[in-house]
């Protein structure tokens, strides 16, 4: 019984701490969706914005590579 309750607590510790580490690393779909912040500020960084029509330009060149 003793160990039982020795393996049952380190399981129970093992994914906590897993999911401490690992859950938050997760992204949800509607983060894929749109540009990363990352992305816009690359592209953006001396007027401030992104022409819609240079990004859609980007968007089917690429789709057509795949």
């Amino acid at each position: 019984m003793k160990n039982f309750l020795h393996l049952l607590i380190f399981t129970v510790v093992g994914f906590y701490i897993t999911n401490l580490f690992l859950g938050s690393g997760y992204k949800t779909g509607s983060e894929d969706e749109f540009p990363s912040d990352w992305f816009f500020r690359q592209r953006a960084y001396p007027t401030g914005h992104i022409p819609m029509d240079k990004y859609f330009s980007a968007v089917e060149k690429k789709n057509r590579m795949m």
